[in-house]
């Protein structure tokens, strides 16, 4: 099974890409080369991975406490957990 991690780093990589495309346009030069994610260093997808990673635990806090400020935790009237008490209850997978 790969890195559940991999996903947010294609993400970041797709940034980078487009960022670097829209610099070398301005810039009116040749974009740099930057390979494909396949074609990356482990030690890139890695570093991309992290980033990744961080940025999906800072938001997930984010939400955490945006829920909490709204007092959007709690059950139905049936007892059951709503979706912010359910993730209230869960742990960030990438932190």
């Amino acid at each position: 099974m790969g890195d559940p991690r991999e996903p947010l780093g294609r993400l970041v990589h797709d940034v980078r890409l487009a960022c670097e495309a829209g610099r070398a346009e301005a810039e009116g030069r040749q974009r740099f080369i930057l390979p494909p994610w396949e074609e990356r260093d482990d030690w890139q997808r890695e570093l991309d991975m992290q980033i990744g990673a961080t940025i999906a635990a800072a938001e997930y806090a984010r939400i955490r406490d945006l829920a909490e400020r709204c007092e959007a935790v709690g059950t139905s009237p049936g007892g059951r957990n709503t979706f912010f008490t359910r993730i209230m209850d869960e742990e960030p997978r990438d932190a």
